[in-house]
């Protein structure tokens, strides 16, 4: 490793000045192939630290970072906070790509780099997404990298799409502990922690259909007084929520929560941006579709707990998803339309009322 003012790499040159041999500080070759991504860091340090080189041969003129490796450009981009920007005007298959420009030459190869951008702050009535453009972000790939970026896009829970300007779209679960406030606050933290061990005990979950749903969702996002649990699947999402209600009940009744708590779950079905969150190390989101759940309970009151409810963006979702199953069959069946109410907003939310006795199935020992 390189240490104090002595150079990650040495370089010698060819009889005409230009870059003929690349080694690291441990004396070991730096191939200059662009695939390889020991010549990309090389590339990046020569930028960053504006390293005299030839501009001919090596075009230089900013800040610049080079990827050939997928797993390395994600884990810049979230360290770095950086959204990845994206266009209409670029098609793949059957969606959007990823906006490139290039490409920048390396003349010892036919390789090309191509510039991904990031999303910057603009008019909401330019072709993008709410508000955003597409800016420089400095950051070359390959253009085999740049082929396989623009695939792993269209697949909506891959990291390349997180990383995106472009939102995904997500069913979310908001568990909200009523009277929350007015517990002490030690009894608010073995609360919560009550529901930590619910959701994560593996016995409570192993039988009919939430056998796979143990820690299945794909994040939980802890909210003070509750939780927000992510799922990419509206039916996986609507047997968590009606199992976790029916356990707290179940469990409950039984005395074995170390605080007696009452609940309300909102369910609600939407796009969301999502973005790495270094302080979870983890996935968050923001936008509609995300506080759509916490809505729903906002509009049906404070008054009614121990319930599941549902938005109709949730309920057209699981009828568009229909497969005709028992377990659809017996979730659509329990609906009840609870009518349109208003949030704190003023907005109106269409809701139905999901009844948890009739979709959960418990172990034997908790059954009732």
């Amino acid at each position: 490793m390189a240490s104090g003012n002595q150079p990650p790499y040495t370089v010698t040159r060819d009889t005409d000045g230009h870059v003929d041999e690349i080694r690291d500080s441990d004396g070991l070759g730096v191939p200059k192939d662009p695939h390889d991504q020991r010549y990309c860091d090389f590339l990046t340090w020569a930028s960053h630290n504006q390293w005299e080189i030839d501009h001919k041969q090596f075009p230089l003129y900013k800040e610049q970072t080079f990827f050939s490796s997928r797993d390395r450009l994600v884990e810049h981009c979230r360290n770095c906070g950086i959204t990845l920007a994206t266009d209409e005007g670029f098609l793949a298959d059957c969606d959007r790509r990823l906006v490139t420009k290039g490409p920048w030459f390396d003349s010892h190869h036919t390789e090309n780099f191509y510039t991904v951008f990031r999303a910057s702050a603009g008019p909401s009535s330019n072709n993008s997404f709410d508000g955003t453009v597409a800016g420089d972000s400095g950051i070359w790939v390959t253009s085999q990298l740049i082929d396989d970026l623009g695939r792993e896009l269209c697949v909506d829970d891959s990291d390349i799409r997180r990383l995106s300007a472009w939102p995904v779209p997500r069913s979310f679960v908001t568990l909200d502990i009523s009277d929350f406030s007015e517990y002490p606050a030690g009894q608010q933290l073995l609360i919560i922690k009550s529901l930590i061990q619910l959701v994560g005990t593996r016995r409570y979950w192993d039988i009919g259909r939430a056998a796979h749903l143990h820690h299945g969702y794909e994040e939980a996002l802890c909210i003070g007084d509750g939780y927000v649990y992510v799922f990419t699947s509206v039916l996986d999402s609507t047997v968590f929520a009606a199992h976790l209600a029916k356990l707290i009940e179940v469990i409950g009744a039984k005395g074995r929560l170390p605080v007696p708590f009452h609940f309300r779950i909102g369910l609600h079905f939407g796009e969301v941006y999502s973005f790495w969150d270094p302080g979870r190390k983890g996935w968050n989101y923001s936008g509609s579709g995300i506080n759509g759940s916490r809505r729903v309970l906002e509009a049906i009151g404070k008054d009614r707990d121990d319930m599941i409810f549902m938005s109709g963006e949730f309920k057209d979702e699981l009828v568009r998803t229909n497969d005709a199953t028992s377990t659809f069959r017996a979730i659509l069946g329990t609906l009840q339309n609870r009518g349109r109410h208003r949030d704190k907003h003023g907005n109106p939310w269409r809701v139905y009322e999901l009844n948890q006795s009739a979709v959960a199935i418990l172990p034997g020992d908790l059954q009732q």
